[in-house]
Parts: C-alpha cells; sequence; structure tokens
C-alpha cells in the first residue's frame, strides 16, 4: 500500500522552508550587482564552511553533479 503524503508533516513543511529560503537567496543573489550566479554563491558558502575537500564533497553538499562543481569552479578562477 503506498503511504501517503502528508503536507502538514515536519519534512514536508522543512522541505517547503527550504524551497522558499533558496528562491529568497537567488533573488537576493540576483538584485546584488555580484557578476555571480546563486549555484556560484551556493559553492562559495559551501566551499568556506567545509575547508579543504573534495569537489564531489561540496557537489553533494549543494545537490550539483560533480562536472557542474567543476564549471563553477573553472568561472571562479
Amino acid at each position: 500500500m503506498p503511504r501517503q503524503i502528508d503536507p502538514e508533516s515536519f519534512g514536508f513543511l522543512a522541505t517547503d522552508i527550504a524551497r522558499m529560503l533558496r528562491a529568497e537567496m537567488d533573488r537576493r543573489i540576483a538584485g546584488s550587482g555580484m557578476e555571480l550566479t546563486p549555484g556560484e554563491v551556493r559553492l562559495l558558502a559551501q566551499a568556506a564552511r567545509a575547508g579543504t575537500v573534495r569537489q564531489s564533497v561540496l557537489a553533494e553538499r549543494i545537490g550539483v553533479e560533480a562536472m557542474t562543481v567543476s564549471a563553477y569552479v573553472d568561472r571562479l578562477e
């Protein structure tokens, strides 16, 4: 029997809040005048928090493929 999704559950609400926070962050980055994409900013923020780690770890933390992180790093260089 398939499980029903409860839109009032903690997990559903936490995911919804995370989505809204990410959208707000993306809007602020776009309006900041920085010549960085939201993905590049997320990468920089995670790199600052994580210290020296492999690009694959950063990719996992920001929810993208390792090749995407590589492209971000190339542009940031």
